[in-house]
């Protein structure tokens, strides 16, 4: 188990000591359900596939794109494949 600091207003600490009190838990168990009960991002499950996305419109084209706008000689270098 990882410990965790958490800077809280005094207030606000209070509160939560109380609640916890009423439940019969200390504070730092309270944050533990709390935190808990959170439905965090994972990091293993898969996104979307991009022929899965859907299409959408991110506004109108400000400037066409000319061949000065050719970028991939500076990224990949004299490499072309």
């Amino acid at each position: 188990m990882t410990s965790l600091t958490v800077e809280l207003e005094d207030s606000l600490y209070q509160k939560l000591q109380s609640v916890a009190k009423s439940r019969q838990l200390t504070a730092a168990e309270m944050v533990h359900d709390l935190v808990a009960q959170l439905e965090l991002p994972s990091t293993t499950s898969p996104g979307k596939r991009l022929g899965e996305i859907e299409p959408f419109s991110v506004g109108a084209i400000l400037r066409p794109l000319s061949p000065e706008d050719d970028l991939m000689e500076e990224m990949l270098g004299d490499k072309l494949f």
